[in-house]
C-alpha cells in the first residue's frame, strides 16, 4: 500500500539484497541507488517519465507500490544518508570520552558506512557536474578518520579530471562556489600535511591564498581552518616565527576556542627556546579551547604537562 513502511527496510525492494547506497522514497520503500537509477532509465526509455535534469527526477512512481513520489534528487538522497553516518562519526569523535570504551568502535562503524555509500556514488557519478563537490565531501570524511593520503589522492584526482590545468584552474563562479574553491585548497593542504608532505602543502595553501585573495574574510570558518593549517605547515617546515605570527594573529585572535589552535604556536615557541611562552600558550588553551570537548582538553593537558616537565629539567 502507498505510504506503508516496507516490511524490511534493510532490503532493496528491486534486487532483494541489502541496499547499496540506499535511497528511500517518500512512501518509505528503500532501494539501491543503482536499482532505482536503472528503473528510471527504463521508465524514460519507455516514455513513461521525462528525462532527468541534473539528477532530479520528476513524477517518479515507486516500483513497489506505484505511489507517486515527490520530485526526487537521487544523488542528494544518497548524500544525505552518507552525511547522516558521517555526522554520527564526527559526533563520536568530538565527544569520544563520553562514548568510552566504545568510541573507537562507534566511530569506525559510522565512518565505514558513510565511506561505503560515498565510494559507491563516486564510482557511478564521475561525469556528473557535482562530482568535485562529492569528492570534497569524501576527502573530508577521510581526513576526519586520519586517512590523509587517501584524502589528498581524492582531491588531486577530482581536480585533474574536471579541470584542464589541475588545481590552478579549479574555479567556480558563484559566491558559494568561491567558498568551495577556497576550501578545496585548504582541505588538500590539510591532507598533505597529515600525510607528511609539508612542502607540497605549503605550495597548495599559497596557491589558494593567491587565487582567492578576494574571498579572504568572507568565510570565517574556512579562514580559521586555512590559517590553522598554515600554522601547522610553518611548524613542520621549521619556520617557527611565521607559525607563531600566523597562529596568534590569524587563528587564536580570530577564535580561541578552535581545536588545536594553540598547539603549534606553543610547539613553535618551544622550538625557539621560549618554554615560558609555550607554557603560557597552553595554559590559555586549557582555559579557552573547546571546553565542550573533553578529549581535546585531555590532549591539551598532556602537552602542557610535557612542557612543564621540560621546564623543570632546564
Amino acid at each position: 500500500m502507498p505510504g506503508k513502511v516496507a516490511e524490511d527496510e534493510s532490503t532493496c525492494a528491486i534486487c532483494l539484497q541489502t541496499p547499496v547506497a540506499r535511497v528511500k522514497l517518500s512512501c518509505n520503500h528503500p532501494f539501491c541507488y543503482d536499482c532505482l537509477s536503472n528503473q528510471c532509465v527504463s521508465a524514460i526509455e519507455s516514455g513513461t517519465m521525462p528525462a532527468p535534469v541534473d539528477m532530479k527526477l520528476q513524477n517518479l512512481n515507486c516500483p513497489t507500490c506505484h505511489a507517486a513520489t515527490l520530485p526526487l534528487d537521487i544523488l542528494g538522497c544518497v548524500l544525505d544518508e552518507a552525511a547522516y553516518y558521517s555526522e554520527r562519526a564526527n559526533l563520536v569523535l568530538q565527544h569520544r570520552k563520553k562514548f568510552a570504551p566504545h568510541a573507537k568502535e562507534l566511530f569506525e562503524k559510522n565512518h565505514a558506512r558513510a565511506a561505503v555509500v560515498m565510494d559507491r556514488v563516486m564510482e557511478i557519478s564521475k561525469e556528473d557536474p557535482f562530482y568535485p563537490n562529492l569528492a570534497f565531501k569524501r576527502a573530508e570524511l577521510a581526513a576526519a578518520a586520519g586517512e590523509y593520503t587517501l584524502g589528498a589522492a581524492i582531491l588531486a584526482e577530482s581536480t585533474a579530471t574536471f579541470q584542464e590545468d589541475g588545481r590552478h584552474s579549479y574555479h567556480m563562479k558563484t559566491s558559494e562556489g568561491q567558498a568551495n574553491y577556497y576550501n578545496h585548497f585548504r582541505l588538500l593542504g590539510h591532507c598533505l600535511l597529515g600525510a607528511g608532505r609539508a612542502s607540497e602543502a605549503k605550495d597548495v595553501l599559497q596557491a589558494g591564498t593567491q587565487l582567492v585573495e578576494n574571498e579572504m574574510g568572507k568565510h570565517p570558518k574556512i579562514d580559521r581552518d586555512f590559517y590553522a593549517d598554515f600554522t601547522w605547515c610553518m611548524y613542520e617546515l621549521e619556520e617557527y616565527e611565521k607559525a607563531i605570527g600566523l597562529g596568534e594573529e590569524a587563528v587564536i585572535d580570530m577564535n580561541r576556542t578552535y581545536a588545536e589552535c594553540h598547539k603549534y604556536v606553543a610547539l613553535s615557541k618551544q622550538a625557539l627556546g621560549d618554554l615560558d611562552g609555550a607554557i603560557t600558550t597552553m595554559r590559555q588553551a586549557l582555559c579557552y579551547e573547546t571546553p565542550w570537548d573533553t578529549a581535546n582538553l585531555d590532549e591539551i593537558r598532556v602537552l602542557l604537562a610535557q612542557l612543564l616537565r621540560a621546564s623543570e629539567e632546564e
